[in-house]
């Protein structure tokens, strides 16, 4: 049976490269080298420890070279855009989701999947970055109580709507949306409007609770006094003060209607405090947290050994996200050394999203991006701009901060095996070309530079990422030991070795050519077969997977 009974010991390189790929999108030859002499609480506590501060605190303007969002752009100087600012910060955002060693910029992607917006219709540059730095905040802090913080939190007042939810027009989208995707899930549906959690009224009442929370624009200064991050307010005048009773789904709750404008956070509180009574919340959240690391199929078994105890650890430590993502990421089940019967392995069992296929190939082959403050125009308009918004996350149908709809990015809906959304006919050229734009620079999908390149040969030349770069049989086995989340076949792993690498030419050549470049440092000749096999490896269906 499926179990969430401890794993011990050390975790060597095999689980550690699986626990560092599903738990960062910072991943390298490295880390996993480091995290495989580790025990599994050793590890899982290094990735649970504060992470490291933002190598920007905020985004840059590339036409000024300075940041904008908390520091007023000098005056009288040409300025990009609001629109141009979005997918600045988009590129910028990234770049710090692929920096953090810790699991917390992963669980800050996991929060935005959960409590979707998108930068190309709701808000400014500046609303979104707060929003980000909020989900970072509470990457792993107490769910609860972010989601309390959202409903103020600007992106989403206006995403949502909710910033034209009054006592006179009462407006549902946030209401459903936070009861059928951010908390509790629907449920089957039992009879007409009556979804087994809640009900059609319900979400009426829920709307009614919520009405009278306005949009602030920056320049009004109302600031989140617990975040220190700018926010929506209460405006009492525009709020449904009447009671609000709900169905038997929540035990028949009535909530008494605020008597003033400070009155309304502690109806805010109890409204929220009924959903999250609801022990159907914790499941809920405990799925999405197992499809997110684990594995997108959930059956009865593990309906019943793994998503029913971590809920009731999220239950009974008050709705905080930590120790649920210790007790899994802990467990045998994880690593799949339970006896968990089904063929759907986990280690190699899903699809990685485009987001994971890039941030890997990056940060595996330590590609150098542009200094986002010394060469601001190339790392925005070449990097950011033509390569990751125009053609690859184009391409792959995925775009950063932008899902397509409140149900988040096509990998991460409910649906089950909702992982294989991403590997679709439109979409599996780019994730296949990804080795070969970074190796040559070239956006070959729609042409010009990537902004970014991989050097292979300066790759194998560092002994922590390969041991013996002169013998070709180790330098194609470390790079698959480390690429793919399985050991291939013996026919397979020939192929790379032989067909790919060494062309057919006799076993002693790679010697020779490196012999060579290290006495002459002409790198020619092997940096051909060096580019050849990474090009191979990345656009293999292996690579794929995690």
């Amino acid at each position: 049976m499926a179990s969430l009974s401890p794993k011990t010991g050390v975790l060597g390189t095999r689980l550690a490269a699986h626990l560092l790929r599903r738990t960062c999108f910072n991943y390298t030859k490295k880390r996993v080298d480091d995290f495989a002499t580790k025990t599994v609480a050793q590890a899982v506590s290094e990735l649970m420890a504060s992470p490291p501060p933002l190598q920007f605190d905020e985004p840059i303007d590339p036409k000024t070279g300075q940041p904008w969002v908390n520091t007023p752009e000098p005056s009288g100087v040409d300025v990009s855009s609001a629109f141009e600012k979005k997918y600045f910060h988009m590129g910028y955002w990234f770049n710090e989701l692929i920096q953090d060693t810790t699991i917390h910029m992963k669980m800050a992607f996991f929060l935005h999947t959960n409590f979707s917006t998108s930068w190309l219709i709701a808000g400014t540059s500046e609303n979104h970055y707060d929003h980000h730095i909020l989900l970072r905040l509470f990457a792993t802090g107490n769910f609860k109580t972010l989601t309390k913080k959202i409903t103020l939190d600007n992106s989403m007042l206006l995403y949502l709507n909710n910033n034209v939810n009054t006592v006179t027009a009462p407006n549902e989208n946030y209401a459903r949306e936070l009861l059928e995707l951010f908390t509790i899930g629907k449920g089957p549906q039992i009879a007409p409007e009556n979804y087994t959690n809640y009900t059609e009224d319900d979400v009426k009442a829920a709307a009614r609770v919520l009405t009278g929370y306005v949009y602030r624009a920056r320049e009004t200064a109302y600031i989140d006094s617990e975040t220190g991050l700018y926010a929506g307010s209460p405006v009492y005048a525009r709020h449904d003060k009447t009671d609000k009773t709900f169905s038997d789904a929540f035990d028949n709750t009535v909530i008494t209607g605020a008597s003033s404008v400070s009155d309304m956070d502690r109806e805010l509180d109890d409204f929220l405090d009924m959903i999250f009574d609801q022990a159907e919340t914790a499941r809920y959240i405990c799925r999405k947290l197992y499809k997110y690391f684990v594995h997108a199929k959930i059956n009865d078994e593990i309906e019943n050994d793994i998503i029913e105890p971590l809920a009731a650890t999220f239950r009974n430590n008050d709705y905080e996200l930590a120790p649920v993502l210790e007790q899994l990421f802990k467990s045998k089940h994880f690593y799949n050394e339970d006896d968990y019967g089904m063929s759907n392995k986990i280690i190699g069992g899903m699809i990685k999203s485009p987001l994971e296929i890039l941030a890997h190939t990056i940060k595996f082959f330590d590609v150098q991006l542009p200094d986002q403050q010394a060469l601001a125009p190339t790392f925005y308009y070449t990097f950011s701009l033509y390569f990751l918004r125009l053609t690859f996350f184009d391409a792959t149908g995925f775009m950063l901060n932008a899902p397509d709809t409140v149900e988040s990015y096509p990998g991460y809906h409910e649906a089950a095996e909702s992982d294989n959304n991403w590997f679709i006919s439109s979409t599996i050229i780019p994730r296949y070309k990804v080795g070969q734009m970074f190796v040559t620079n070239r956006r070959v999908l729609t042409g010009g530079a990537v902004g970014a390149q991989m050097d292979t040969v300066a790759y194998i030349e560092d002994p922590l990422n390969v041991s013996a770069p002169d013998e070709d049989v180790v330098v194609v086995d470390e790079m698959i030991q480390y690429l793919f989340p399985e050991p291939p076949s013996q026919e397979r792993f020939d192929y790379f070795l032989n067909d790919i690498f060494r062309e057919g030419l006799a076993e002693p050549n790679w010697m020779f050519e490196w012999q060579r470049y290290e006495a002459y440092q002409d790198d020619s000749s092997v940096r051909i077969p060096l580019n050849a096999l990474v090009i191979a490896l990345l656009g293999t269906p292996e690579f794929q997977l995690m």
